[in-house]
């Protein structure tokens, strides 16, 4: 289990592209089912070690509303840690993959790579 301490922790706002919907209108052979896509937006706290946790903040249609938001908590959250406080319910934050490069990863993020890469190989053989 990964270990944090308050004044070792970087935190910081990133999205991802999602789907935040159906539209019939928007279906398309390149889109069959007519997803519509946004952005969920997170703050992303990660440990010298290169353990990370994510709190979803909000989801948007453009990043940079999202994002503007999840800056802000990230922004909160870093004056709470300088004061040598962990963000409340930080235990209940979800896993986030590990920092490329970082110990972390080299312990234990390649092989989640590896894995994943086989998973798709097999995807693409059975389409």
């Amino acid at each position: 289990m990964a270990t944090f301490k308050a004044n070792e922790i970087v935190f910081h706002a990133t999205s991802y592209f999602v789907v935040i919907g159906h539209d019939p209108e928007f279906a398309d052979y390149s889109n069959p089912r007519g997803e519509r896509y946004g952005f969920a937006c997170y703050v992303r706290a990660v440990n010298e070690f290169g353990d990370a946790r994510e709190l979803y903040v909000t989801t948007t249609v453009f990043a940079s509303d999202g994002e503007a938001k999840a800056e802000k908590v990230a922004a909160a959250l870093t004056n709470r840690a300088r004061g040598g406080k962990l963000p409340v319910g930080f235990d209940n934050w979800s896993t986030a993959r590990p920092v490329y490069g970082s110990e972390a990863y080299e312990s234990y993020g390649r092989e989640d790579d590896l894995a994943m890469e086989a998973r798709e190989l097999a995807d693409e053989a059975w389409a």
